[in-house]
């Protein structure tokens, strides 16, 4: 019969042994995310610039915007797209007014748009308003190479469909552009949104365009080929619908590009509890495609190679996210069940906070000197940003739990008409 001092001595190791587990999880894929972006440093450039090259453009496109009672800034984003440097014969600009109770389809009008009504109160998914909105564009006599979306919020750079039409000349069948912020430096909290923003297309867009890998799309800021959308228009059924669509897209072997010169603007939330509801949604949707995909992801492996694998590391975001809640809890069940004294254990908790510090507070430098911006005026980012990447973690374990929320989106203020750099 084993002792007392035996079990606990077993339970100390196997707290330990989790904890290392749990941690490393955690560990190798923000290492796996450090380290492509380094190789990307000394890869071939490639074409995530401008893509300005002087032609003639050929691509016809179909801008469509969603938009649920968004009549303060629905005016803003039609105007920077009817303004596009691009030929105006080229491209229309279509709003879906969903369920909306406000003037949002009148002012959609009065700017230049074409405007489509949805009104399905039984259907507040906005993948359910994408398919209504390329149902009807489908149904006109004009026939579009290719589809641009946006979110109402959003201002677009003058150049962005002309850097999507040379992107889509290349043989890109999915482009995403850079997400960028019109009020970055409004407080700590719209600076950190704005930096997950940028340091994403950095990580991901550039790193894996310039690998030759597949590129999330971020749900706003990108162009898809019209050929790319099947019969269903948008079919998915997670609240990601973006990243779900990522999915199906890198599963149907499309070639899913990033581009810097092709640059949205939105609205940063000001306001902590904005933030925490929009990851919040993020994360419970992120898990929805975890439970969907996991198996058809890892089955396709032996036919879509490297591609399959980078879609699923992307998948187990959420994974490595929870196994540094659980490292947490296992080092500290460890720590008191072996009786460390408290100088041991936060030294142990200094040295795995300072490294896991570093690391992203140089991917944080990397982005700073990409993007032209001085460190001096990003000192939030620097001192805040690895916390407000923690934060996914507490979300991840209560996505666990919860299979579905209701998104509430913070009101909009209908500024940002001047767009301020990130710098």
């Amino acid at each position: 019969m084993s002792s007392p001092g035996h079990l606990i001595q077993i339970a100390q190791n196997t707290a330990l042994a989790l904890a290392v587990a749990s941690f490393s999880l955690f560990g190798l894929y923000f290492l796996w995310l450090f380290t492509t972006q380094i190789m990307a440093l000394f890869l071939q450039r490639g074409e995530d610039g401008s893509g300005n090259d002087g032609m003639a453009p050929t691509t016809r496109f179909a801008v469509l915007v969603c938009a649920c009672n968004e009549e303060c800034v629905i005016a803003r984003l039609v105007e920077s797209l009817r303004t596009q440097e691009y030929d105006r014969e080229l491209f229309d600009v279509f709003v879906v007014a969903h369920n909306c109770t406000d003037a949002t389809a009148q002012a959609a009008r009065e700017s230049g748009a074409h405007v489509f009504i949805c009104n399905a109160p039984g259907e507040r998914r906005k993948a359910y308003a994408l398919t209504h909105g390329i149902r009807e564009i489908r149904r006109l006599p004009v026939s579009y190479d290719a589809f641009a979306f946006f979110d109402a919020d959003n201002v677009a750079d003058p150049f962005f469909l002309t850097c999507a039409d040379r992107a889509l000349v290349r043989g890109a069948d999915v482009v995403q552009g850079k997400y960028s912020s019109y009020n970055y430096h409004e407080n700590a909290i719209s600076e950190l949104s704005g930096a997950l923003w940028l340091q994403t297309f950095h990580t991901q867009s550039i790193t894996f365009t310039r690998m030759g890998l597949p590129v999330l799309v971020y749900g706003t800021g990108f162009v898809l080929r019209a050929s790319a959308l099947g019969p269903d228009g948008w079919p998915t059924a997670t609240l990601v619908e973006d990243f779900e669509m990522s999915i199906m897209l890198a599963l149907a072997d499309r070639n899913m590009v990033g581009n810097g010169g092709m640059r949205t603007y939105a609205e940063q939330p000001l306001r902590f509890r904005d933030a925490l509801e929009q990851r919040r949604r993020w994360a419970v949707g992120d898990m929805q495609c975890l439970r969907r995909y996991f198996f058809p992801i890892l089955r396709a492996i032996p036919q879509k190679g490297i591609h399959a694998v980078k879609i699923l590391i992307d998948l187990l975001l959420s994974v490595a996210l929870i196994g540094f809640a659980a490292g947490v809890i296992f080092l500290v069940a460890f720590v008191a069940l072996s009786g460390l004294s408290l100088t041991v254990f936060l030294s142990i908790a200094a040295a795995l906070v300072g490294a896991y510090w570093l690391l992203v507070d140089v991917q944080s430098l990397i982005m700073f000197r990409k993007e032209g911006m001085r460190i001096r005026d990003n000192m939030a980012t620097l001192a805040l940003f690895p916390f407000w990447i923690i934060l996914s973690s507490p979300l991840a374990c209560y996505a666990l739990f919860v299979k579905n929320v209701e998104w509430k989106r913070a009101p909009r203020r209908g500024k940002g008409a001047g767009i301020k750099s990130e710098s």
